[in-house]
């Protein structure tokens, strides 16, 4: 039997201590970067949830300022609009006038210069925007009175009083 079970040789045992090394330092180091990834992702889970409070806050605050432009846009909007049609009417009651002075004018030089007239007969100034009339919806009513009077300048002053 002593034939058989003969002693490993000197460089066998080193071989197979040198194999038990490296196969167990190997399973060692696994065992470390497994343990540190499950940490270091368990980090990050946690970190990725505290950041995601602050994330929701900032969220729900932007959309609240994103509500606030959305109603102070509508409104300069409304403001604009309003402005246009006032504006145009109040250019409307300016031709108005101009047109009123320019027919008086007509009329006395008919009158004194044997039918002589300068101006003629003038073309009322369409007040229509967008399809409505400008006057009519900054309520104030056009006057083609001859002469011309100030009232309807009066009526568009009343909005920055």
């Amino acid at each position: 039997m002593n034939r058989y079970l003969r002693l490993p040789s000197p460089s066998l045992i080193i071989a197979l201590v040198a194999l038990f090394v490296a196969l167990s330092s190997g399973a060692a180091a696994g065992t470390v970067l497994a343990s540190t990834h499950a940490t270091a992702s368990t980090a990050s889970a946690d970190s990725r949830s505290s950041q995601s409070i602050p994330l929701a806050r900032r969220v729900t605050a932007l959309e609240k300022k994103v509500k606030a432009l959305q109603t102070q846009a509508t409104v300069t909007q409304a403001i604009v609009g309003g402005l246009t049609f006032w504006s145009v009417c109040s250019a409307v009651t300016t031709a108005d006038a101009l047109q009123g002075t320019w027919q008086t004018i007509d009329e006395l030089s008919a009158a004194t210069q044997a039918g002589k007239t300068y101006f003629g007969p003038q073309t009322r100034v369409d007040d229509t925007v967008a399809g409505k009339h400008a006057c009519m919806v900054t309520r104030v009513g056009r006057s083609w009175a001859v002469p011309p009077s100030v009232t309807s300048f009066n009526y568009l002053l009343r909005v920055l009083r």
